[in-house]
């Protein structure tokens, strides 16, 4: 009974599709990768209510558009008759939104995230791109960086020897940041710097540092693929706050891209925060798209993700009809999410 009445649920909340397409590769084939998958039913960011691992094929296509490759819109369902749970295309580029739900013969299709992700064209010069930014953003980067009487220093990391050091300076800075204690700052961890060093030998990391008075206080660590740079990880001291060092150390990093003439394009990364869309000269629509095998598990899973993000979206609006501020909101959020992390590591019991 309870299963007839939740694919009802699922019905009435889908949209149909009779056809359906496969790829004209094996999912082995790159760029498929096969990954265990966390999902996590969250209010916000670091905040999960619970979480699903699920062994899928993942593929990413942020860089499509920039690569000139095909854009593959629906993945081999067949993978999810043998061994996988899910198979998840990350960073689809949409030209309209997309259905919530999609009921397919053998699957559901379920699209979690639609978003905008920034990026800066480097094919210009760089007078002409600081004359599109925002005048305020100009001021504010002018200012700090006129008036510092050379207090602060940027500098620029590439191959291994220097990325090793770029780690460690980045890692002091982590340190101080709120991403740290929610795990979302630049790993510390052996695997990660193993990697960084792997990355680097193959020129396909580039890394910066801001310094105050010989002080590391903003970082910005970018991975290469190709023309394109993409922002990975970066934050900055917090007591540094009013001299706006974060976008401070974008800012340089942006001057020397155009005058290096490398690289075509700067990818700011995943979120949509507003310091990214003043920075960027456009943007691409993207979606996260999930497949689950049609079943009683994965219809209620995609229900109940779906209501927590349908409540999310609510209370912030209600906070925003309230008179609250975006920058007060950001306040807000980043207060809720260190309490919560304290409030994890003083429950765990040690030895």
């Amino acid at each position: 009974m309870a299963s007839r009445l939740l694919d009802k649920a699922v019905r009435l909340l889908c949209v149909h599709e009779s056809s359906q397409h496969e790829f004209d590769v094996s999912p082995h084939c790159p760029p498929w990768t096969e990954k265990s998958f966390l999902i996590n039913v969250q209010f916000a960011d670091g905040l999960p209510i619970f979480s699903r691992r699920v062994r899928a094929l993942v593929l990413d296509q942020h860089l499509a558009p920039f690569l000139g490759e095909r854009v593959r819109p629906v993945p081999p369902l067949g993978a999810l008759r043998s061994s996988y749970e899910a198979l998840i295309v990350d960073g689809t580029p949409t030209a309209q939104r997309l259905p919530r739900f999609t009921l397919l013969p053998d699957a559901i299709r379920y699209v979690p995230h639609q978003y905008a992700r920034h990026y800066v064209d480097l094919s210009g010069s760089f007078v002409d791109y600081v004359r599109q930014l925002p005048r305020t953003l100009r001021r504010s980067v002018r200012r700090f960086w006129k008036f510092s009487d050379g207090m602060f220093r940027f500098r620029e990391y590439r191959t291994a020897p220097e990325i090793a050091v770029f780690h460690d300076f980045a890692r002091q800075v982590a340190m101080h940041t709120y991403q740290e204690k929610l795990q979302a700052s630049i790993p510390g961890t052996d695997e990660f710097r193993r990697k960084l060093l792997a990355q680097a030998h193959k020129g396909q990391t580039l890394g910066c540092i801001l310094f105050c008075n010989d002080r590391p206080i903003a970082y910005n660590y970018c991975e290469i693929d190709q023309c394109i740079v993409t922002g990975k990880y970066a934050g900055y001291d917090p007591e540094f706050r009013s001299c706006s060092p974060g976008k401070l150390t974008l800012y340089l990093l942006l001057e020397r891209l155009f005058v290096d003439r490398q690289f075509r394009i700067f990818d700011l990364g995943p979120g949509d925060w507003p310091y990214k869309a003043a920075f960027s000269t456009a943007s691409v629509d993207y979606a996260t798209i999930f497949f689950f095998p049609r079943n009683l598990k994965n219809g209620g899973f995609v229900l109940l993700h779906s209501a927590v993000q349908a409540m999310r979206s609510t209370a912030i609006s209600a906070l925003r009809l309230l008179g609250v501020s975006e920058t007060e909101l950001k306040r807000l959020r980043r207060r809720v999410l260190i309490a919560c992390a304290r409030s994890t590591d003083s429950s765990i019991t040690r030895p």
